[in-house]
């Protein structure tokens, strides 16, 4: 059995995946992206519908971050701060292990998956930030 082509068809199998569950949400990042990856069909094209939601994803944490902690007691500013602390510590492990494992990989489908799990952190700490407004 040729390892290679399995994984590369998990890798495949695994866009789909991410794409489809882009698909359902409202948000208007992964609404962009999948409106994206639907009109793109090179690789390289889809990698850059990635890469411009991972900015995307990395900007709303640090304007959703900022943003909640002008609206909360100086309490609870403490406890945001400690946290945002923590999940940077996570991300930048997060990071370290993406690229041990896919950044010498070859073939053009691997940026895209390095893209996506980069974004993965950023995409979920903007989502639970976000959700904290409701909390408010």
């Amino acid at each position: 059995m040729d390892f290679g082509k399995l994984i590369f068809g998990l890798i495949i199998l695994g866009f789909t995946v991410f794409a489809n569950g882009q698909e359902n949400s409202n948000n208007p990042i992964d609404i962009v992206l999948t409106k994206c990856l639907k009109t793109e069909k090179a690789t390289m094209a889809r990698a850059k519908c990635y890469s411009n939601a991972s900015e995307s994803w990395q900007e709303a944490v640090t304007k959703d971050y900022q943003k909640l902690l002008n609206l909360l007691s100086p309490e609870i500013q403490l406890i945001l701060k400690d946290e945002q602390k923590a999940w940077e510590k996570y991300r930048i492990f997060n990071e370290s292990f993406v690229m041990a494992k896919y950044g010498k990989r070859k073939g053009s489908g691997y940026i895209s998956v390095r893209i996506i799990e980069l974004m993965k952190p950023y995409r979920e700490r903007a989502l639970e930030l976000e959700s904290r407004f409701e909390d408010k």
